[in-house]
């Protein structure tokens, strides 16, 4: 689309707009859509890990396209551990992080995206100027949950040089990849409801297809939970409560 078309939706995008309550959401213009990238399938693996643990599992993790929620640790005992994929090196790990209850989440300009003319477009849209970011290559967020990881990787890409401020306000470990392929880690401020915190390039290379994050094997007699974006359990059977909240980062409501 051109720079018209563009500007032209622009007031499409007001959250503040948007009427809502309890039992109902309104969106005011025509034209208007909701989208829950971010947080959807985030919020699906909170969910499905709460049915797990509800279920008597002690020792798992859910892998949503990247987007991984663990609890327990193995059942040996060591944390699970988790690679972030390099966003630019098919196979490749820039980092990783050994968890033993969490969430981590990735948020990256590779796997939806296009070149023209030597920039690439993704699929994360500023909503300011209505173009793809172009500030961060990936961002990965460590945190209880993982809608609270999802939501945060994404903000971080789209807040651009305003991001590695944001993220630690929020009191959370993070690894990004700037524009220029540097690799981006802050001290560890892992919150301590999460049990783990990003360490060095993990050795070994990432298991296929997971979208933004990378599992080694996982023992005999653990659960393990590995669905594609187009997978998503039933909204109907997530709605076991979670027995992992926490007062600063609630489970989401299952309404």
């Amino acid at each position: 689309p051109d720079a018209r078309e563009i500007e032209a939706l622009l007031p499409l995008v007001d959250w503040g707009g948007v009427e809502w309550n309890d039992h109902a959401i309104r969106l005011p213009r025509s034209g208007m859509e909701i989208d829950f990238g971010g947080i959807g399938k985030e919020y699906a693996a909170d969910r499905a890990a709460a049915i797990a643990i509800a279920a008597g599992i002690a020792h798992g993790y859910v892998n949503l396209a990247g987007d991984v929620r663990v609890w327990g640790g193995r059942p040996e005992g060591a944390p699970w551990r988790v690679g972030i994929r390099h966003p630019r090196i098919e196979g490749e790990t820039i980092g990783g992080i050994e968890i033993a209850d969490g969430a981590v989440a990735t948020s990256g300009d590779y796997e939806r995206c296009f070149e023209v003319g030597g920039l690439r477009y993704c699929h994360i849209l500023d909503a300011t100027t209505g173009w793809p970011v172009q500030g961060w290559r990936s961002v990965s967020v460590a945190a209880p949950l993982c809608v609270v990881a999802g939501s945060g990787a994404t903000v971080g890409m789209l807040l651009g040089d305003a991001a590695p401020a944001w993220l630690d306000a929020q009191g959370v470990d993070w690894l990004g990849v700037d524009a220029a392929g540097h690799i981006r880690k802050p001290g560890l401020k892992a919150d301590p409801r999460v049990r783990g915190a990003f360490v060095g390039r993990p050795s070994g290379r990432h298991l296929p297809g997971l979208c933004g994050s990378a599992f080694r094997p996982t023992p005999s007699g653990t659960l393990w939970v590995g669905l594609q974006a187009d997978t998503f359990p039933k909204a109907s059977d997530l709605t076991v409560a979670s027995r992992n909240r926490c007062p600063r980062h609630p489970s989401p409501s299952s309404s």
